[in-house]
C-alpha cells in the first residue's frame, strides 16, 4: 500500500509553530483546517521558554488528537529532555546525523522525523535507520521521486502559500508551513 498523496488521498497539513504563538491563534488555525501534526520551532528558546510555549500550546493540539513535536533547534539535549517530561509526541530533527541518539533516548513509540534538505541520500539513510518521516525542501521533482519509490512518508517542509499545491501534486504526504 502506497502512502503517496493522490487526488483521493490529499497531503495532510503539518504546522510549524512559532514559540510566541497564542493558544487562541493555534485553536483558530486548527478549527479552519484538518491538521495532522504540529512542530514547535524551538529556535532561540531557553529550557524554561520551551517549557512555557509547550505547556501553552500542547493542550490545544492534544484536545484534537494532533501530534505535537518539537524541533531540535534549541539543542538536542534540551529538546530530548523536554519531550518525556511534557509527554510530547516526538521530535523533528534538523539532520539525520543525530537520529540514532534521538531514537535511543525517545524509544520506538515517539515520532522521530528528519529534515533532509534536498538530499535523497540523507533521506535514504534516515529511512533505513527507522525515521518515521523525512522532510525535504520544496522540490517537486525530489518529492515525486521519493513518493513514487519509498514507503517512508515525506514532508514538503516550510512551504509558502504558492508552493502547497505543487508539492501536494508531486506526492508529498504532508505539507508543512509556518503558522
Amino acid at each position: 500500500m502506497s502512502t503517496t498523496a493522490t487526488p483521493d488521498l490529499p497531503a495532510r497539513h503539518y504546522l510549524i509553530l512559532a514559540a510566541n504563538l497564542s493558544a487562541e491563534s493555534l485553536a483558530s488555525a486548527l478549527a479552519d483546517r484538518e491538521i495532522a501534526s504540529v512542530a514547535l520551532d524551538t529556535s532561540g528558546l531557553s529550557p524554561a521558554s520551551l517549557r512555557e510555549a509547550a505547556e501553552r500550546l500542547l493542550p490545544i493540539a492534544c484536545a484534537q488528537d494532533i501530534a505535537f513535536l518539537l524541533t531540535d533547534a534549541a539543542g538536542l539535549g534540551t529538546v530530548l529532555d523536554a519531550i518525556p517530561a511534557l509527554d510530547i509526541d516526538g521530535v523533528h530533527l534538523a539532520s539525520q546525523e543525530v537520529y540514532a541518539e534521538a531514537r535511543k533516548k525517545l524509544g520506538p513509540d515517539r515520532i522521530c522525523g528528519v529534515y533532509c534538505g534536498d538530499s535523497r541520500h540523507e533521506a535514504m539513510e534516515a529511512s533505513e535507520a527507522g525515521a518515521d518521516y523525512v522532510a525535504f525542501t520544496p522540490d517537486a521533482e525530489l518529492i515525486h521521486l521519493w513518493a513514487e519509490a519509498m514507503l517512508v512518508p515525506c514532508v514538503a517542509w516550510d512551504l509558502t502559500d504558492d508552493q502547497k499545491t505543487p508539492m501536494e501534486a508531486a506526492g508529498a504526504e504532508f505539507i508543512a508551513y509556518r503558522l
